[in-house]
C-alpha cells in the first residue's frame, strides 16, 4: 500500500496542472492526497482529466486558501467518501487485494492557532466514531511535533506544537516516517525528484 501526500499550493495556473497532472501519472501507488488545490466546482473538471487509472474526490476551496482532493487507483483499492469538512476529508478505504480496511484522513491544517484546534476537535471526534482501529491520518498540517522535523526560517510556536502533540496523543496516532527523506518538499524547484 502506498499512500502519496502533497501539498500542490494551487492548481489554476494551466502550467502547473500540467505539471501534476504529469508528476500524478508517474506516481506508482495506490493513493494520492492533494492539499492546497485552491478549486472550487467550477475548476474540478480538472480531476476528470488525469488519466483513466485515477478516481477521485474533492473539497472545493472555501475562500482563497485550502481545497482537498483524493484520487486513487480503482484496481487496487475502494475508497468511499464518508465525511468532508473545510480542511479534511475522511474516507474509508478497502485494500482489493488484502483484508484490509482503514479509515483515512486528508487534511489540510491552516495557520492560525485556533483554527488548527478547531481542525484537531473535529478529526478526534471523527476518529472516535470510527467502527476500526486503523486510521491513517495525513496531509500538509502545518504542525510540528517538535523543532528537530522543521530546517531552516523561524521556529515553531511552542504552543501549536503542544496542542499537536496532544492531538497526535489524544488518538493513539504514531508519526510514520517517510521511506526516503524527511522532507519531500522545496521551495523555487520545478521538477520531481523531491516527490516520494
Amino acid at each position: 500500500m502506498k499512500i502519496t501526500t502533497w501539498n500542490v499550493r494551487g492548481l489554476s495556473a494551466p502550467d502547473k496542472k500540467c505539471l501534476v497532472k504529469s508528476a500524478i501519472q508517474r506516481i506508482s501507488g495506490d493513493i494520492i492526497m492533494l492539499q492546497e488545490t485552491k478549486l472550487n466546482e467550477e475548476k474540478a473538471s480538472f480531476f476528470k482529466s488525469f488519466s483513466r487509472m485515477w478516481d477521485g474526490d474533492f473539497q472545493e476551496v472555501n475562500g482563497f486558501v485550502g481545497g482537498l482532493a483524493v484520487l486513487w487507483n480503482p484496481n487496487k483499492v475502494l475508497v468511499c467518501l464518508i465525511s468532508k469538512q473545510e480542511n479534511w476529508m475522511q474516507c474509508k478505504v478497502r485494500v482489493l487485494q488484502e483484508d484490509l480496511v482503514f479509515s483515512l484522513f486528508n487534511v489540510y491544517g491552516l495557520t492560525k492557532i485556533e483554527e488548527k484546534k478547531r481542525v484537531w476537535k473535529e478529526i478526534s471526534e471523527q476518529i472516535r466514531m470510527v467502527d476500526s482501529e486503523k486510521v491513517i491520518v495525513a496531509g500538509d498540517f502545518n504542525a510540528i511535533l517538535n523543532n528537530e522535523e522543521k530546517t531552516g526560517g523561524l521556529r515553531m510556536n511552542a504552543r501549536v506544537m503542544e496542542d499537536f502533540r496532544d492531538f497526535v496523543s489524544d488518538n493513539n496516532l504514531f508519526d510514520v516516517i517517510p521511506k526516503s527523506r524527511n522532507f519531500t518538499w522545496t521551495n523555487r524547484r520545478v521538477n520531481f525528484s523531491r516527490i516520494s
